[in-house]
């Protein structure tokens, strides 16, 4: 067992009080700073542990206090400047530990200062008095005091480790026993509502058993109950983007812009889509800047600083235009995919159907993204229930691919009557399979056509025979 000298026992209480405490303290009075972090509430493992800590060394001194009280004092000048110092040493480690730990109630603080001020100050004073007194006899007394301090210190933590292992297990097994209730929970819910599905054309829930066997394995949005197939409801996929939005046309000319995007270009400085034949008439107008906004041609700098500008104010046109720049490396702009989705899915979330659709084109064709066919379709199904042509065509191919012919062919029957020509050939390939009506392949023939010649203008046909 470590045996500690006198001023080895000093600097043992003090370390032992300052180890587990930090921050400054205020005096030794009534206004006693305790650090909040340390002490969240009332009766805390770190103040409950100390106190029973440190009672047993103050019953430990006690009991010594009967044996060393009655020794005489000394008058020795030495043995006083000797005992000063050490009692001012003892006294700033009682006033630490009365600085850090202050008990709840104003009987236990009483009972702590008494004991730590009356106690072990008092019993220092004897201890020094006895070595002037009675020469190195009262070391012997002082190596037992010391002894007995650090038995009682060596069980008080095995005590306090002991419960806190205890508390440790207790904890676990709580927290375990919680997330055993909470999987459960878990499980039920999953259990309550496997058997539910949304049906993709009244909206509504319903149990399982009100959809056909081959409905059951379509996604949600291609699903309907019974009720609804029985009375021909249609698909809300279908029942909306059957007509191009408003944004789709030309702000000068106001046609519906060309799908192919070659026949149109979009302008940095206002965010607008001109076709070609409206620039091409501006052109020869003797008018080189642009049509719309009348802003001097800009290079390609500032054309991404204006577009910049705007989508730092939260634009969202001008966010998804930052957008494809990064995505393709176009104006000077270093290649940034994981940028560009970031980019995207801001656009989308602000109503931006071209963002939707490139985002699932990326997320089908798995190439900068991991290939997520799942998300493809959730994205395409937005930007179609917009009005995005291309979108509604992809949706088509794929549930063409899946083997959903009658799906596939509602998806490219809407595209083709939005004026996409490859929709109309989708729609005769499967007329020549079989997979078709005639009407359907007439239907659409006829959609289609009026499409185009609503897109068509004489500025248009121009721009286009001009290259």
């Amino acid at each position: 067992m470590l045996i500690l000298s006198a001023g080895a026992l000093e600097s043992f209480l003090y370390r032992s009080v300052h180890a587990s405490s930090v921050g400054d303290g205020g005096g030794s009075g009534g206004g006693i700073h305790r650090p909040a972090r340390y002490f969240p509430g009332k009766g805390t493992v770190l103040q409950a542990n100390y106190v029973s800590y440190l009672e047993p060394i103050l019953i430990v001194v006690e009991q010594e206090r009967a044996h060393i009280g009655g020794i005489a004092s000394s008058t020795a000048n030495s043995a006083n400047a000797k005992w000063k110092n050490v009692h001012n040493r003892l006294f700033d480690s009682a006033t630490g530990v009365l600085r850090h730990f202050k008990p709840w109630t104003a009987d236990g603080w009483k009972k702590l200062k008494a004991a730590i001020l009356g106690g072990i100050l008092e019993r220092g004073d004897a201890l020094w008095h006895q070595e002037d007194s009675r020469g190195n006899t009262h070391k012997a007394r002082w190596m037992e005091l010391a002894h007995a301090l650090q038995e009682q210190r060596l069980e008080a933590t095995e005590d306090y480790q002991r419960n806190l292992n205890e508390r440790q297990v207790e904890t676990a097994d709580r927290r375990a026993r919680l997330g055993a209730a909470t999987q459960e929970l878990g499980l039920r819910t999953i259990a309550a509502t496997t058997y539910e599905m949304i049906c993709g054309a009244c909206q509504q829930m319903h149990p399982e058993e009100s959809y056909r066997e081959v409905q059951r394995g379509l996604r949600q949005r291609i699903r309907r109950c019974e009720e609804c197939a029985a009375a021909g409801r249609q698909l809300v996929l279908m029942t909306k983007g059957r007509t191009r939005s408003e944004g789709d046309d030309c702000p000068i000319c106001s046609l519906p812009l060309p799908l192919d995007s070659e026949e149109s270009t979009f302008q940095a400085c206002c965010m607008t889509k001109l076709c070609d034949g409206c620039i091409l008439a501006a052109e020869e107008a003797g008018m080189y800047d642009c049509p719309f906004c009348r802003t001097p041609t800009a290079n390609a700098r500032e054309s991404i600083r204006m577009a910049q500008k705007r989508a730092d104010a939260g634009d969202p046109t001008a966010i998804y235009f930052m957008g494809t720049q990064y995505d393709c490396g176009l104006m000077g702009l270093e290649k940034d995919v994981a940028r560009a989705v970031k980019l995207y899915k801001r656009a989308a979330e602000l109503g931006v159907k071209e963002a939707h659709f490139n985002l699932g084109c990326l997320y089908f064709e798995g190439v900068e993204l991991p290939k997520d066919t799942g998300k493809a379709i959730q994205h395409y199904e937005v930007a179609a229930m917009q009005g995005h042509v291309g979108s509604r065509f992809n949706l088509g191919c794929m549930d063409c691919l899946a083997g959903n012919y009658d799906i596939a062919l509602q998806h490219w029957m809407i595209a083709a009557n939005l004026g996409l020509g490859t929709a109309l050939d989708k729609i005769k390939d499967m007329f020549e399979s079989d997979l078709a009506t005639e009407a359907n392949y007439m239907e659409a023939l006829r959609g289609n056509q009026s499409a185009i010649e609503e897109m068509a203008s004489p500025d248009r046909d121009e721009a286009r025979s001009s290259g």
